[in-house]
């Protein structure tokens, strides 16, 4: 029956997340960057000094963007490669949240808890978005998953390091967020036994085999200069200041989850309290993973005083779990007809009202972009003088080349048939120059040269 209810569960994830992925256009910042870097590896053919724009980058682990190349070789450069890794990584949430479910409650509960988590309006957009977050969620899933079935069989511990490993991979020092899960669970439901054996050794070694495969080869490439950008500035620096104006209180999670997360963030709020009870009541140990999970997402993220919506993903699957049991507890076997009804009517709505399946970012630079490369002489070239915009970037990727200083401007200026892309007030001194290549956007402009 399990299988049966996976095998379903897959289907409808992958229609949902996978339906339109490649339509529309990507997103700057984050969605176009992390696609140009993916771009970028493909093109040098360098997997482990990544770039963005021709220039060093190491502010994030490659894992997402190694993915991403793999895709752009098999599917080709475009936004369905680019917002594969995590839509795929949503399917496998969801599957996850079924069995993490089924295990802790019941089938019923597993089944509900899954339908909640895919039409979860915040889940079901970054899901269908080419950001690291789904992915990471999804390996923090998995990792915290193989611990809880390490009760059944110790090897499953060294699994849980493994995609620790995986995790951290994709979101660096973020992934600290697995063992802080699992060590406070490890106190509450008082789990000694299952860390203190010899599997928890192995799994240590396959975690820094894992992440050493790519930090140790970062390190002696880039110096201290990679720990200071890498560690410093990101987890330090995110943590005790605001950085580029993302700010909020200890309220901004909750209302993200109430709001970004309807229909069914409030009850999985609500219902916390209630399952907090009913586990200390009932002395059912291991429901203090999930009460574990959803504490030391929300005080880590409550903590760091950069405030990012998307930050709060990786609390969706258990604040879904723990709604699943609280709709189950409260309409029993009716549960799963009433959520099936209401989660099909919130993905319509979504897609109706929220574009949710048009997802259509910058429309005018991918056009540009397309208008460019009409007028443009493959042997001439196309130059984008001090572009930053991640978009600008990604769709001129492949056919331009990026120039920053005034010399490298002079030269492009002299060469019959280029195409140079600016702003429209660092093209003022070449009007006269040659035929200006109109774009929708203001903020951008082209001149071909006569």
């Amino acid at each position: 029956m399990m299988r049966r209810d996976i095998l379903i569960l897959i289907a409808v994830a992958s229609v949902i997340l996978l339906f339109n992925l490649g339509g529309g256009s990507l997103s700057s910042w984050d969605e176009a960057f992390y696609a140009e870097v993916s771009r970028e590896i493909l093109e040098t053919n360098n997997w482990i000094d990544l770039t963005w724009g021709g220039s060093p980058w190491s502010d994030k682990p490659p894992l997402y963007m190694w993915v991403t190349a793999v895709f752009y070789k098999m599917f080709g450069v475009n936004e369905f490669s680019a917002r594969l890794f995590s839509a795929l990584s949503g399917t496998g949430i969801v599957i996850l949240t079924y069995l993490f479910a089924a295990r802790l409650f019941s089938r019923r509960a597993g089944t509900v808890s899954a339908a909640m988590l895919l039409s979860t309006y915040h889940f079901l957009w970054l899901s269908r978005m080419g950001t690291l977050d789904v992915t990471f969620t999804f390996f923090l899933l998995l990792s915290v998953y193989s611990f809880l079935r390490s009760e059944i069989n110790p090897v499953n511990i060294v699994y849980s390091f493994i995609w620790f490993g995986f995790a951290f991979l994709t979101k660096g020092p973020a992934a600290l967020l697995i063992p802080m899960i699992l060590g406070l669970y490890v106190l509450l439901g008082r789990q000694w036994r299952m860390v203190l054996n010899r599997y928890t050794a192995f799994g240590v070694l396959a975690f820094l085999l894992i992440t050493g495969s790519w930090y140790v080869a970062a390190f002696l490439h880039y110096g201290r200069s990679f720990l200071e950008g890498h560690f410093l500035q990101h987890l330090i620096g995110r943590t005790t200041r605001t950085m580029d104006g993302h700010y909020g209180n200890w309220l901004t999670y909750f209302n993200v989850v109430l709001y970004k997360g309807k229909p069914w963030g409030f009850l999985g709020l609500v219902s916390f309290p209630f399952l907090v009870f009913y586990t200390v009541k009932m002395r059912h140990a291991r429901n203090y993973l999930v009460i574990s999970w959803v504490l030391v997402v929300f005080l880590v993220f409550c903590l760091v005083r950069t405030k990012l919506h998307w930050y709060i993903t990786p609390v969706y699957p258990a604040v879904m779990v723990t709604a699943g049991w609280g709709m189950t507890r409260l309409f029993k076997r009716r549960a799963l007809v009433i959520t099936v009804v209401i989660s099909l009517l919130s993905i319509i709505y979504f897609g109706a009202k929220k574009d949710v399946f048009a997802l259509d970012y910058n429309p005018a630079i991918k056009n540009f972009a397309s208008a460019v490369r009409d007028v443009s002489s493959e042997d001439k070239g196309v130059y984008l003088y001090n572009i930053s915009d991640p978009a600008m970037l990604f769709y001129f990727g492949g056919f331009s080349k990026n120039i920053r200083s005034e010399a490298e401007l002079s030269e492009a200026a002299d060469r019959k048939g280029a195409v140079i892309v600016a702003s429209p007030e660092e093209l003022e001194g070449l009007e006269g120059r040659g035929r200006i290549v109109p774009a929708v956007r203001a903020d951008f402009a082209a001149i071909k040269i006569k």
